[in-house]
């Protein structure tokens, strides 16, 4: 089996980790996409209107020969939320994500990454069993093959 080539431009050990499990064809941060944002409290200048909105773009960890779009979160901070529940909503993208662990979101111990996921309908799993260890759970490799065996639009 072809070794495919490691990106230069990888970030970080999560990025590596998950890379050397991706099938070859997978392309490493690819293209940008175009998402747009509310603006809080912008005022059109042409119609006075409120509903104002900014133009953002997000640039994907990896793409699947599927085209299944993953990506990588050490920490999933609330601006991420948003802009993966702005792209879940503007193209009804299937964004899949890959935790190193499953932490808390917030200080409270309320929710989960995890949670969070499952209660927007999004496909998640937690990479590393240990932070320290860098030992990967088996589930975890299991539930990546389906990810790239699934027939994917």
């Amino acid at each position: 089996m072809n070794k495919k080539r490691t990106p230069k431009n990888l970030k970080g050990g999560l990025e590596i980790s998950v890379w050397d499990h991706l099938p070859n064809g997978t392309q490493y941060e690819p293209y940008f996409i175009e998402y747009y944002e509310p603006i809080r409290s912008g005022t059109c200048e042409d119609c006075n209107g409120n509903n104002v909105w900014k133009s953002r773009n997000y640039l994907p960890d990896f793409v699947l020969p599927n085209g299944m779009i993953v990506e990588t979160k050490g920490k999933f901070r609330p601006a991420d939320r948003t802009k993966h529940l702005l792209l879940k909503e503007q193209y009804n993208s299937e964004i899949r994500f890959i935790f190193m662990l499953d932490n808390w979101l917030t200080k409270k111990h309320v929710q989960r990454y995890s949670d969070w996921c499952d209660a927007h309908e999004i496909k998640s799993m937690v990479w590393f069993q240990n932070s320290k260890k860098r030992i990967i759970y088996n589930n975890s490799l299991e539930e990546l093959q389906l990810w790239i065996n699934e027939t994917h639009m």
